[in-house]
């Protein structure tokens, strides 16, 4: 009954169905599609960018180590004794000599780890060299970026390594690595390696509210079509209704019963059809009622009089 009232007959309810099915179903489909794609462009956009920043951050560390070596030389040169002015300098920690002439090309810095520290060892003169611990926390010290959820670890060689977080091994992981030989700069064969990771949550994060809005809409759209549908088969199976409660009428003996409809369409002609049909039985029931009553009064001797008058 319920159903019969939301939907009425149940020709309307299969059209329903079918109009629903063919027109949801692939709205909801190109909903789902859209939203993978976003993501897909959306992961490929922020893999381009980690790998960037990646690289760009590897460069940095280059330049930084370049700058401290450039300052140490000109204090080096011009400011004495390291142990004067080193605690001004915060990316190092100590300074130790060296004796004997350092093998160099040129003038280049070098760079030794030993153990869990780096060394950088500055050319003093013709007769020796200082070596300069540095402190990689203040050069590494912004290793983590906390706004996009990015961690690194930066790998001197082999074995120096330092992590914003612990090594992860998640398949949901964005990672990307850049390696960079210092060669070029120092005195060395270590190279430089930045290893990045970032969540594919924090990668989405710029199409997450493309994400919450998007499922939103596509349910939007289902009611309006579904309200829409529902209006439209109503209005147009309306005169099948009528057809209907007419029939039931005249099965109950109402021959005086006309339908008015005026759709246009097949179903207008379906109810003049049925309209002509009903004046047609009308017209003999009433000849049928009309000799039945004849026959009654001339078997009960009516007078000839009230005979004719009935004919």
């Amino acid at each position: 009954m319920l159903a019969t009232k939301l939907f009425g007959s149940r020709v309307e309810r299969r059209v329903l169905v079918v109009f629903l099915v063919f027109t949801l179903l692939p709205a909801t489909s190109l909903g789902l599609l859209a939203m993978r794609e976003v993501e897909r462009q959306a992961l490929a956009q922020a893999s381009a960018e980690l790998r960037a920043g990646t690289k760009g951050y590897a460069q940095q560390v280059t330049e930084r180590l370049n700058a401290i070596a450039d300052q140490l030389a000109v204090l080096l040169a011009n400011a004495g004794d390291p142990q004067r002015w080193i605690n001004g300098v915060p990316q190092v920690t100590r300074a130790e000599p060296v004796s004997g002439r350092v093998a160099s090309k040129g003038a280049d810095p070098g760079l030794t780890v030993r153990g869990d520290a780096l060394w950088m060892t500055m050319p003093k003169g013709a007769d020796g060299a200082v070596r300069f611990e540095i402190d990689l926390n203040r050069v590494l010290f912004d290793i983590a970026e906390t706004r996009s959820q990015v961690d690194r670890c930066v790998i001197l060689g082999d074995a120096l390594r330092r992590c914003s977080g612990l090594p992860k091994d998640d398949p949901d992981l964005l990672s990307a690595e850049w390696k960079r030989y210092l060669h070029g700069d120092f005195q060395t064969d270590l190279s430089l390696t930045v290893i990045s990771h970032q969540p594919r949550g924090a990668a989405l994060s710029s199409v997450s509210m493309v994400g919450r809005i998007l499922p939103l809409l596509v349910g939007v759209i289902c009611l309006l079509i579904t309200f829409v549908a529902v209006h439209s088969m109503r209005s147009r199976f309306r005169p099948l209704s009528q057809l209907k409660e007419a029939t039931q009428r005249v099965e109950r003996g109402d021959y005086a019963l006309r339908i008015d409809i005026r759709s246009g369409d097949e179903f207008e002609s379906l109810g003049d059809s049925f309209n002509r049909m009903l004046e047609r039985l009308q017209a003999s029931f009433m000849t049928l009622k009309s000799l039945a009553d004849i026959d009654r009064m001339i078997l009960s001797a009516t007078k000839a009089e009230d005979i004719v008058a009935s004919v």
